[in-house]
Order: structure tokens, then C-alpha cells, then sequence
């Protein structure tokens, strides 16, 4: 058998702080691999298995998503600011649509690995 038809019934773990778990597994999603491929690849220096599961992720064009995220937000909170008399509807609508960006936010900000402060 060669080594990619080689079964893997084998498990191997280790313990490790929190913090290292979310370095490893920033790295492996930046690096596109799932936890397992990343980590072989890593100590054995070996080739992933199988095809990438997910793709790697476009910092730079989520970031630049999230920053556009920030001035709506911004823009809406300055709306509701500005508006000296605001229909319940409305005041509903623009809650609703903050919330909305505040989740947007907090799933790109996980992710590109970081962890969304409190807000």
C-alpha cells in the first residue's frame, strides 16, 4: 500500500491552552486546510490527504468588508442622531438593520480568526 492509500485508524492528541488552539486553528483556516491536513502537514511536512475542504479565506477583502460594514453602521446611528422625530417603524427598522450589521461584523471578525470585543 502506499502511503495515500495507507488507512489511518490511528488518533494522536495533545493538550494545549486556549490560546494556542486558536493560533493553530487561525492558521490552518488561513492556510485553507481543515485541522487534521494542516497539522500532518505541519509536523510531517506531508500533502494534504484530499482536496481542500473549504477555500482559503480573502483577508484583505473581508477586512475591507468589514471596514465598509463600520461606516454604514456609522452613517445609520448618525441618521437615527439626526432625525428629530422618528416613527416607531422606523426606529424599529433602524435597530433591526444595527443589529443586523453588528452580527455581519462579528461573523467576519471570526472569520479572519479574531475574536469581536464587546459592543
Amino acid at each position: 500500500m502506499t502511503e495515500q492509500q495507507e488507512r489511518r485508524f490511528c488518533r494522536v492528541s495533545l493538550r494545549v491552552s486556549l490560546r494556542e488552539k486558536s493560533t493553530i486553528e487561525t492558521a490552518a483556516t488561513r492556510a485553507g486546510y481543515c485541522l487534521s491536513d494542516y497539522l500532518r502537514r505541519v509536523v510531517l511536512a506531508a500533502k494534504p490527504l484530499r482536496a481542500r475542504r473549504r477555500p482559503p479565506l480573502e483577508s484583505y477583502l473581508a477586512a475591507r468588508l468589514l471596514v465598509q460594514l463600520g461606516a454604514i453602521a456609522s452613517e445609520l446611528r448618525a441618521i437615527a442622531r439626526a432625525a428629530t422625530e422618528l416613527t416607531p417603524f422606523i426606529e424599529r427598522e433602524l435597530a433591526r438593520s444595527l443589529d443586523d450589521l453588528r452580527d455581519c461584523r462579528r461573523w467576519l471578525l471570526n472569520a479572519l480568526g479574531r475574536r469581536a470585543g464587546p459592543r
